[in-house]
């Protein structure tokens, strides 16, 4: 039953083409060897040339049992595995650096070996729980869509087909096929944000609505459309106002626009020139918002890295240190 699903949702989102060389994206975890056996079971539908990347953190002590886990794997199915080690040097936003290591290597492997789609198991409950932790930290609207389902990086795409199934899914889908996978058992810690996230509040919202992971994917497209939307929208005036420079940008014409459009215009240029290398925070944007509509000029802001931000009369600069 969810391997019919699993085809009709690769068919109908046309996430994958007859022919594509495709690299799997494999933890040891459930929901990748989940995603494993499912990409098997249309890989001669689709004739699909399948290879797995796996990347060994060296967080935990039992991270060569997941390694050993994944190779055996890989040659008793007969695939090819494409890994790699991350050294770990900071005690700080580990989370944010493994996975900036972990997609540099999936794309680094994608373009050596000529693959045109890296795909993931991010499945509807990773959703439901990137989306919350944006909404309680702080984000702007647009951001609040969490993931896409398919996105260009590089020359290839990222794909993610688990969107619209829940890990329990995933994992009766195991229990089915008698398949073994690697537990991760640093997914039980309250360290780490999103684990809170998962075992204090997503339960709850289960119990309240069975039929969850199809509302927010519901709302996350909704979102996705207006993102896109404003990004569309908001082309015409950044293509006159906006002078791109080799520290950063001014960004001009702001006197006459009201509060709505110089917070699109400005959240865009950011968007889509710094791809979320930079961040501006809500009361950072109020603070640009209220200094502008209040005639407070010249004001500086600061933001973190030594950047800043200067307003005057009719326009906005942004400057990195």
């Amino acid at each position: 039953m969810l391997e019919k699903r699993f085809f009709h949702q690769m068919n109908k989102e046309k996430l994958i083409n007859k022919g594509d060389k495709v690299l799997l994206a494999i933890s040891g975890g459930a929901d990748s060897v989940a995603l494993f056996y499912l990409l098997q079971s249309i890989e001669k539908t689709y004739q699909l040339n399948i290879s797995l990347a796996y990347v060994n953190h060296q967080l935990r002590a039992d991270s060569g049992l997941e390694e050993k886990f994944i190779r055996k794997l890989a040659k008793e199915e007969n695939y090819p595995l494409f890994m790699t080690y991350w050294e770990n040097n900071s005690q700080t936003q580990i989370e944010a650096r493994a996975r900036e290591f972990r997609y540099q290597f999936f794309q680094k492997t994608a373009q050596e070996q000529g693959i045109t789609k890296i795909i993931t198991a991010h499945h509807g409950d990773d959703l439901l729980e990137t989306i919350l932790m944006k909404f309680i930290r702080g984000s702007y609207l647009p951001h609040l869509s969490g993931i896409r389902a398919k996105r260009n990086q590089g020359d290839c795409q990222i794909i993610r087909p688990l969107l619209n199934f829940s890990k329990a899914e995933l994992e009766s889908y195991l229990l089915v096929k008698n398949a073994t996978y690697a537990y991760d058992i640093s997914n039980e810690s309250q360290r780490y944000f999103r684990n809170r996230i998962r075992t204090n509040i997503v339960p709850h919202i289960r119990r309240e609505n069975p039929n969850y992971i199809a509302k927010v994917n519901q709302f996350s497209k909704e979102t996705i459309y207006l993102a896109d939307y404003l990004k569309s929208s908001s082309q015409d005036f950044l293509s006159k106002h906006l002078r791109m420079e080799e520290k950063g940008f001014t960004l001009n014409g702001l006197k006459h626009l009201n509060t709505a459009q110089r917070f699109v215009y400005i959240s865009q240029t950011i968007e889509q020139n710094y791809q979320g290398t930079i961040e501006i925070s809500q009361s950072q944007m109020s603070q640009i918002l209220d200094g502008l509509a209040q005639k407070q000029f010249p004001l500086t802001i600061k933001l973190p890295g030594n950047a800043f931000i200067l307003l005057k009369s009719d326009e906005l600069q942004f400057l990195k240190g």
